[in-house]
């Protein structure tokens, strides 16, 4: 599917810087957070995904960038809300994805439509004795 970008690659390498920053600026504030080793993990993982993206963008064009980002976002596992501390990684990069795609002016039905293809992730059954 060809996405519409309307961003130079200029631009999409600065609203990522921008991204980063603000991840970083999570790491420096989980300390004092509630739970300190879910929000460090959730930054990190965020941080992973708009360096991946920028390395991307330093080398192709803007509407190659965002075809991988869909297709790499179908690969992120769903997680359940009830076990979203466990899965925190997959739950950052999705929301780094689904960042990514605001600043990109992708639809959300384009999203919308990937989320239907990702694997799940659910609570398992309790177990019956």
């Amino acid at each position: 599917m060809k996405h519409d970008v309307r961003l130079s690659t200029n631009d999409l390498v600065s609203g990522l810087k921008r991204y980063r920053i603000l991840a970083r600026q999570d790491l420096l504030r989980a300390k004092s957070v509630e739970k300190p080793e879910v929000w460090r993990r959730h930054a990190e993982a965020r941080l992973d995904v708009y360096y991946a993206l920028t390395r991307l963008a330093e080398r192709r064009t803007p509407e190659e960038v965002v075809a991988k980002a869909v297709e790499r976002y179908r690969e992120v596992p769903l997680v359940s809300e009830t076990l979203q501390e466990k899965y925190v990684r997959f739950v950052a990069e999705e929301h780094a994805f689904e960042n990514f795609f605001k600043l990109c002016g992708i639809e959300p039905e384009v999203s919308k439509e990937a989320r239907l293809h990702r694997p799940k992730i659910v609570d398992e059954p309790l177990a019956v004795s």
